[in-house]
C-alpha cells in the first residue's frame, strides 16, 4: 500500500468526475500495487438506499485511459436524522380535536418540490372527519393546504409545493387526539424525495400522557330513597368518548350504602349505539345481583 497525500480537483459534467493528482508529480505504482484514496468532504445522496455503481479509471497525464472499472459496488445510504423534532398539542383531554404543532429541522437534505412530510400519528389517534389541513412555516414562506393520510389515517402527508430546507413549524388542524387517559406513544416525523425514496427520519418523538374527559349529565335516582330499604339505583350519564364493548363502569357509592349478592345492566337510552359518545347511558344496579367492584 503507497500512502501519500494528493490534490483533487472535480470536474462537473453530467456525473460528478473526480480527477486524482500527486502533489509531487512522483507518484508511481507497479503492476498489482494497491492504491488506497482517502477523499474528504465526499457528499452523500439525499435517498436511503444503494447508491448506485461507480466508475473507476486511471489515465495518463494526457488523458489516454490505463485500467478502468466502470462497475465498482455500490454503498448503502443510511436514513438520515431530523434534528431538534417535537411535537406540541393544544389539549391533552382524552378525545379532544387537537392543534399538533410539529417542529423539525433538517440539517444536509433540502426538501424540493414535490418531497413529502410524513407525520405518523400513534395508533390511538385519528383525522376527524377527514377534514385535516396544514399551515407549514419554512424559510421559504408560510405555506398551506389539506393533508393526504395513509396507514389507515395514521400517516399524515403533506406535498411540499417548493424547495425548503432548515427550521420547519408544520401545524395540523383538526385531529382527533386519543381517547382514553394514560401514555399515547411516539410519534413520527419523516421525510421522502419526489420520487418516495425516504431521507430523513425521528421515529421517537415524545408523546402525552392524557387527562381524563369529564362525563356529562351524570345523574342517580333511587326508586324508594327510605332510609334502610334496599331498592334500585337508576345511573345515567352521557360519557365524552366512546366505549369499548368489553368496558367496565366503576360507581363508588358513598359511606352507608352497600350491595348484596346483584349485579347491574347497563343500556343506552335513546342511541343504540353504545359507543357513541353522545349516547345516553343507564345502568341499574338491583337488590338480587351483584354489583363489579373490581375495578
Amino acid at each position: 500500500v503507497i500512502m501519500e497525500t494528493v490534490n483533487a480537483s472535480m470536474d462537473m459534467n453530467a456525473s460528478i468526475r473526480l480527477t486524482i493528482t500527486s502533489s509531487s508529480g512522483q507518484l508511481a505504482l507497479d503492476r498489482g500495487s494497491t492504491l488506497r484514496l482517502d477523499l474528504m468532504n465526499v457528499g452523500s445522496p439525499e435517498f436511503v438506499g444503494p447508491s448506485g455503481t461507480f466508475r473507476l479509471t486511471t489515465l495518463t497525464e494526457d488523458g489516454i485511459v490505463i485500467d478502468r472499472d466502470w462497475a465498482v459496488p455500490s454503498v448503502d445510504i443510511g436514513v438520515g436524522q431530523l434534528l431538534d423534532t417535537s411535537v406540541e398539542q393544544s389539549s391533552l383531554i382524552a378525545g379532544s380535536v387537537v392543534t399538533l404543532v410539529v417542529k423539525l429541522r433538517t440539517e444536509f437534505n433540502a426538501m424540493d418540490e414535490g418531497s413529502t412530510i410524513d407525520v405518523v400519528l400513534p395508533p390511538s389517534y385519528s383525522p376527524y372527519w377527514m377534514d385535516t389541513t396544514y399551515r407549514l412555516d419554512s424559510s421559504a414562506g408560510m405555506m398551506t393546504g389539506n393533508l393526504s393520510f395513509a396507514d389507515g389515517g395514521t400517516r399524515l402527508r403533506l406535498k411540499v409545493p417548493s424547495r425548503i430546507s432548515g427550521d420547519l413549524v408544520l401545524n395540523l388542524y383538526n385531529i382527533r387526539a386519543q381517547n382514553f387517559s394514560g401514555p399515547t406513544g411516539v410519534f413520527q416525523v419523516q421525510t421522502w424525495t419526489p420520487s418516495d425514496v425516504l431521507m430523513d427520519q425521528d421515529v421517537g418523538v415524545p408523546g402525552f400522557v392524557m387527562r381524563t374527559a369529564a362525563l356529562s349529565q351524570a345523574r342517580i335516582s333511587m326508586v324508594d330513597s327510605t332510609a334502610g330499604t334496599r331498592s334500585r339505583m337508576l345511573v345515567e350519564f352521557i360519557p365524552a368518548n366512546p366505549l369499548p364493548a368489553d368496558c367496565r363502569i366503576a360507581v363508588v357509592l358513598p359511606a352507608g350504602f352497600h350491595v348484596g349478592l346483584n349485579s347491574s345492566v347497563a343500556v343506552p337510552v335513546g342511541n343504540e349505539k353504545l359507543l357513541a359518545g353522545s349516547s345516553l347511558l343507564a345502568s341499574e344496579f338491583d337488590a338480587e345481583f351483584a354489583l363489579d367492584g373490581a375495578l
